[in-house]
């Protein structure tokens, strides 16, 4: 049984959150676009020491 972590974010919203970290195989992944897909599907949060010289990278949200 998986278990999920309940969390709300705004009064109309419910998400279901893992509890537990999934794996990626290495071994799977083939081609760039693999590695393309999993990094557009995961929020990755850094803090300002990751983030420099990665500055061209972030996407701004005025776009």
């Amino acid at each position: 049984m998986s278990e999920h972590k309940l969390t709300t974010e705004t009064k109309d919203s419910i998400y279901f959150r893992p509890t537990f970290p999934h794996k990626i195989d290495g071994s799977k992944i083939k081609s760039l676009e693999d590695v393309i897909k999993i990094l557009s599907l995961m929020e990755i949060r850094l803090d300002d020491k990751a983030v420099k010289g990665l500055e061209h990278l972030i996407a701004d949200d005025n776009d």
